[in-house]
């Protein structure tokens, strides 16, 4: 049995780390995209495991016949557990598969474990072995606590599984402990996480980067994006709205697009051109919606800080890390504040503006994150109203309509920003940007 030198590279041969863990919907999702990938590429990766402490992050909780009979979640725990799960079905529904929420928060730790012995033992069977425990644990059928459940995994992979329940509690679960000792510590925290190049990428939106890195750099970098089927999309998302745009010329502007923006947001600023071409390309009539989001600055590691506190640090780290990597290869500017600003009177200027404030919009974000304006001062924010080309009075500066914003977004399960709701469906991030565009296309 083979000891990870170190969290952060490949064994000899492997091109890519990826972890997983059989419990997240997400890394579900991200199976056959990934060994898409592989297959293209003719190579194989080095699967790792990464078993999830989803207690001390996200809260606990559990059912009981489809409804919550013990929870410690806070209400943003529960936003973003809710349309994580919904988020992961619409897509794994594409692939053919079903997705049913769990009734309780699983040990994964067996079925990982799992990963470390087919992977050991029979590396060309690890996609079988994942296709005899993620689809049915998905649907409610697997057991992945019992170990002789998992056995029966194994075998029904093509795998001999003799030896495996000493295996799982010896020395597979000591590499398994080990590995999961050490993530943290090196930045990773979450599922599905690639390693390429040195680099840490959470979450499979990431799929294109990997692939341009693994393909030698060929070519403009791509953005963040999801896939539409069970192939990634891989391309640039200036080539994919090409593609898309050339399949159907007629103007959408009877599409209503609603996107919910905080000027202080690095997402949704990074999100902005992307935007702003989907809506030129398709001439969309889009309605921009204030909506306040808590930015913090990112934790000093401490002594004594619990695992939720840890993980909430290194994923803010990583976040801004990945914000400004894509900035870089995006010939973004994008200059972080040691602690974020405030840009409640930029968004009470949104919310009472009653001409299209496009320009205002991006006047905003540029003043936020290229100058470092205080968008929280009154006479900045007139400015750049000014700048914008619009008339400014006082009563842009009343924040009675930004409460309607706020009731609104809530009211469509908006949560976090950029979102964009089209057709009565919310999406979170612009890596739904080749979905969104398949709507407009497809719109009669």
């Amino acid at each position: 049995m083979q000891h990870y030198e170190s969290p952060l590279i490949a064994t000899a041969g492997q091109p890519a780390i990826v972890y997983i863990d059989i419990k997240s919907p997400y890394a579900f999702v991200a199976l056959k995209p990934i060994f898409a990938l592989e297959r293209e590429l003719g190579v194989q990766f080095d699967w790792r495991p990464l078993t999830l402490d989803i207690p001390s992050y996200l809260g606990s909780a559990k059912k009981k016949a489809g409804k919550v009979v013990e929870s410690n979640r806070s209400a943003s725990q529960w936003s973003g557990v809710k349309y994580a799960y919904r988020d992961a079905r619409r897509y794994i529904e594409r692939q053919g598969y079903i997705l049913k929420g769990t009734e309780k928060i699983w040990d994964s730790s067996i079925a990982n474990i799992g990963i470390l012995w087919v992977v050991e033992h029979a590396r060309d069977k690890l996609e079988a072995y994942l296709e005899a425990v993620y689809p049915p644990f998905w649907r409610r059928e697997l057991d992945i606590e019992d170990v002789a459940v998992v056995a029966a995994c194994i075998t029904a992979a093509g795998v001999d599984a003799d030896g495996f329940e000493a295996f799982q509690a010896g020395i597979g679960k000591a590499v398994h402990d080990q590995l999961q000792g050490q993530l943290h510590s090196n930045n990773i925290y979450g599922v599905p996480t690639y390693v390429v190049d040195g680099q840490i990428l959470f979450g499979r939106e990431h799929l294109p980067l990997v692939r341009w890195h693994l393909t030698g750099k060929q070519g403009d970098a791509p953005d963040i994006c999801y896939e539409l089927n069970s192939e990634p999309y891989l391309k640039p998302n200036t080539e994919l709205g090409t593609e898309l745009s050339t399949s159907s010329s007629a103007n959408k502007s009877d599409i209503k697009l609603s996107v919910f923006i905080d000027f202080k947001s690095p997402a949704a600023y990074l999100a902005l051109k992307p935007t702003l071409d989907f809506i030129k390309t398709y001439h969309l009539d889009v309605n921009w919606i204030p909506f306040p989001t808590k930015q913090s600055a990112i934790a000093i590691e401490q002594d004594n800080e619990t695992k939720g506190e840890t993980h909430r640090r290194v994923r803010a780290g990583q976040r801004q890390q990945m914000h400004e990597i894509y900035a870089d290869l995006s010939d973004t500017p994008m200059h972080f504040r040691p602690k974020p600003g405030n840009s409640d009177l930029a968004l009470n200027v949104l919310a009472n503006l009653s001409v299209d404030p496009t320009t205002f919009v991006s006047r905003a974000y540029d003043a936020y994150w290229i100058e470092g304006k205080d968008l929280n001062d009154a006479v900045v924010v007139e400015q750049l109203v000014t700048d914008a080309g619009l008339h400014f009075s006082a009563e842009l500066l009343q924040s009675k309509a930004i409460d309607t914003s706020i009731e609104q977004a809530q009211a469509q399960g908006v949560f976090e920003v950029p979102a964009f709701v089209i057709e009565e469906q919310v999406f979170i991030g612009r890596e739904h940007m080749p979905w969104l565009k398949e709507i407009v296309v497809n719109h009669d």
